[in-house]
């Protein structure tokens, strides 16, 4: 990542490259279209001399449809974060989470949600 005032900008960049290589990510809940994962700023680090670079602590909630059958929806949701961790490789636990998203539905949706370090 490289500066506070591109965060937004360089953080839709990253989720375009990674839907285009394959897993959806967005990085505004309205946008969400399940199967994908939400993309959302946790910690930003300065840690290079000078202030220019930032090392970014990114949460990644992956979301699948409800399909009624608890296997696939876990299913989904692993491939979901295979993908992830091959282009970024995850760096933190992973765990439930449940999501409503009232553009789909007024039930929850189960979702994976972990950590990604982005420099």
């Amino acid at each position: 990542m490289s500066a506070l005032a591109t965060l937004g900008t360089d953080l839709t960049a990253l989720a375009e490259k990674w839907s285009a290589a394959g897993v959806a990510c967005v990085i505004d809940p309205r946008d969400m279209v399940p199967p994908c994962v939400w993309l959302i700023p946790d910690t930003l680090t300065f840690d290079r001399l000078g202030g220019s670079g930032v090392t970014a602590t990114v949460n990644a909630i992956a979301v699948t449809p409800d399909t009624g059958t608890s296997r696939i929806v876990l299913d989904d949701l692993g491939a979901l974060l295979d993908g992830l961790d091959g282009l970024a490789g995850i760096t933190g636990v992973v765990q439930t989470v449940t999501l409503t998203l009232p553009s789909l539905s007024p039930d929850p949706l189960l979702g994976l949600q972990t950590t990604l370090t982005l420099t």
